[in-house]
């Protein structure tokens, strides 16, 4: 008898993992400087993602660019 393959992720009904952080709690306790330094992250995580799919896309690019190009077709083959 074949085993079924394992969920990939939590259950459905899972709540999302900070669904019960009290953020007015933790706005109050960063203050300022907390939230100048998570704009901060943010923006440099947002320019490495920028980075890495430009970087793909011109990869992606040179990989179509290897492959011949292919002539239409006007009828349909026979049997096929």
């Amino acid at each position: 008898m074949a085993k079924a393959a394992p969920k990939a992720g939590p259950p459905a009904n899972t709540p999302p993992p900070a669904s019960g952080l009290p953020w007015d709690v933790v706005q109050d306790e960063l203050k300022v400087e907390g939230r100048v330094i998570l704009v901060e992250i943010a923006r440099v995580m947002g320019r490495h993602v920028q980075d890495e799919m430009r970087r793909q896309v011109s990869v992606i690019v040179q990989g179509i660019a290897e492959h011949p190009p292919v002539a239409a077709q006007d009828a349909i083959a026979p049997g096929g």
